[in-house]
């Protein structure tokens, strides 16, 4: 945890000076708060379904800043392309965790 906190504030630190004077400072900032957020609930989470809500904050706040400069076509292309694989991902978390429901309640004996 110290380590995922400690990287996003030296991400912290230089996206200030590096973002310094853009128009949507505040906006950036909330996003990547958000990010901070979304990152830290995987690994403070016990269960599953924390997991799941950590993943997926992280892949909406990561289409919310790959599209920050919705105005470049390469930003637009790459938002398009991680909306999909984050579709993709989400089709997988629901396939694993109807999996995990299904053995939860099975005998021990005949989970082998």
């Amino acid at each position: 945890m110290l380590v995922v906190t400690g990287v996003g504030l030296c991400i912290f630190v230089f996206a200030t000076g590096y973002m310094h004077g853009d128009p949507g400072f505040y906006r950036f900032f909330a996003y990547m708060g958000l990010f901070m957020f979304s990152d830290a609930c995987p690994r403070d989470g016990l269960e599953f379904p924390a997991d799941v809500v950590g993943w997926e904050g992280v892949g909406c706040v990561l289409n919310l800043l790959i599209g920050y400069y919705f105005s470049r076509q390469e930003a637009r292309m790459l938002h398009v392309r991680l909306l999909l694989q984050t579709g993709l991902a989400i089709l997988i978390c629901a396939r694993d965790f109807r999996c995990h429901c299904h053995l939860r309640h099975q005998p021990v004996h005949q989970r082998i």
